[in-house]
């Protein structure tokens, strides 16, 4: 893990060779991330980006299996932190190509929400992304690995 200031905001760089150390990322992001936080995932198809939240919702101690809802959009699962309840909301938005559609998604208010939000394909939302956005951009390495670069939260 390597972390550097960039300026503005720090930046972690983690390298993940798999997928079990994408997930176990997950979890960690997952237990620094609290009701309000939203979280915009960017990078390529197949970089990781659902993997990732499966840690999350492992973290959030949710049982149930975690899927992209490319096609629904938005998914909601209920987890649980020190013995409270802290919903999830996860958002995908590879299918949204305009300003328009974000409205009719109602992304707005899923923002709002007192819940964790990760937003999958999140630079296509990012004019409505509130300013304490944690972003999380997926790279392709060499040999299947991934570059993380974390930028809004400390691990």
């Amino acid at each position: 893990m390597i972390t550097y200031d960039g300026g503005v905001q720090s930046v972690t760089e983690l390298i993940s060779p798999d997928p079990e150390t994408t997930v176990e990322t997950g979890r960690r992001i997952g237990r620094r991330l609290t009701a309000g936080a939203v979280l915009s995932l960017e990078g390529v198809l197949g970089s990781g980006k659902t993997t990732l939240v499966k840690g999350i919702a492992q973290a959030l101690e949710i049982q149930e299996p975690v899927t992209s809802p490319t096609f629904t959009l938005v998914s909601q699962y209920e987890g649980r932190r020190e013995g409270r309840g802290l919903r999830l909301v996860h958002v995908d938005l590879y299918r949204i190509n305009h300003a328009q559609e974000l409205e009719d998604l109602g992304l707005e208010e899923l923002l709002a929400a007192d819940a964790i939000t990760i937003i999958e394909w999140g630079e296509k939302a990012r004019p409505l992304l509130p300013p304490d956005a944690v972003t999380l951009r997926f790279e392709l390495l060499a040999g299947g690995a991934r570059r993380l670069l974390l930028q809004g939260l400390d691990l």
